[in-house]
């Protein structure tokens, strides 16, 4: 078997189960990550064919993600470490890096961060490669997706300091600080959303990164403006990605509250009602 014909046996595979172009692209990951091969079209002989077929491949057709598989996801031109105990990063989620980022090009002092549901470590990582002066912190209830996290932070030399606890808990935060910015993508999807969920991230990514325990969909949310009264600087700002279809909402904990000088909601690329920027009077 060649290499174009390994390839174009597993996009025909994953026909079945993807659109043409998403096939196409977990295949195009599958050879680079897994095989080291960029040239898919060669004719030169696929040595990997067990592998591929006994392996791989069933994993694939039961919808698990190839970020699993290669242990591998890209996020904002940086490649982290993944597994089962975190969530893959999202371009979404590159978004609110970018903003925090944009509005804080002038910034020369250190700044202080927290990010509040850090999995990978992907947001605090990455801000700490760009603006290596700040001091940022990266909190998880998971000390598995904690410890992938700080992997990361070693691997691409942008140390953070690892915060291991239930954030819900407001007993644990008296010895954390004070902070000039707040960052987290926290769980924020409804039981009742469940069923809209795709297999796949239903399936493999971990349940406590995109569901909040209890009833309440927005209790991360609420936490975190409490969290805000004592431990956000004044003049501080949150950023924060949320439920599309809770926006108002989560704005309306926010604008109930009397702490913050600005509201800010922002649109993602696809149009879609994703961020929130506040800052605190």
């Amino acid at each position: 078997m060649t290499i174009k014909e390994a390839y174009n046996h597993v996009v025909n595979r994953l026909k079945n189960i993807y659109v043409q172009q998403e096939a196409e692209t977990i295949t195009k990951y599958l050879f680079e990550d897994c095989f080291d091969i960029l040239l898919l079209q060669s004719s030169e002989c696929f040595n990997y064919e067990e592998a591929l077929l006994k392996d791989i491949l069933p994993r694939l057709i039961n919808r698990e993600p190839i970020q699993y598989i290669t242990g591998r996801a890209d996020f904002y031109g940086m490649r982290f470490k993944v597994n089962k105990h975190t969530l893959i990063p999202r371009p979404e989620t590159e978004e609110l890096v970018q903003w925090v980022l944009t509005d804080n090009s002038n910034t020369k002092k250190s700044m202080s961060l927290i990010d509040i549901g850090t999995g990978s470590g992907c947001i605090p990582v990455t801000i700490k490669s760009k603006r290596p002066n700040w001091s940022i912190s990266a909190v998880d209830y998971s000390l598995d997706a904690l410890n992938v996290a700080m992997i990361n932070s070693k691997r691409l030399k942008a140390p953070i300091h690892p915060l291991h606890f239930n954030f819900i808990n407001n007993q644990k935060w008296n010895n954390i600080g004070h902070f000039d910015i707040i960052v987290s993508n926290p769980p924020y999807i409804s039981e009742q959303e469940r069923v809209h969920i795709a297999e796949n991230v239903l399936l493999y990514e971990p349940e406590m990164a995109l569901i909040p325990e209890g009833d309440d969909p927005l209790i991360f949310y609420k936490t975190i403006d409490r969290f805000a009264s004592d431990h956000l600087n004044l003049g501080g700002s949150i950023y924060l990605e949320i439920n599309e279809f809770l926006s108002e909402e989560t704005l309306a904990i926010y604008e109930s509250s009397a702490q913050y000088d600005s509201i800010e909601l922002k649109r993602d690329m696809q149009g879609k009602p994703r961020m929130i920027k506040l800052v605190k009077s």
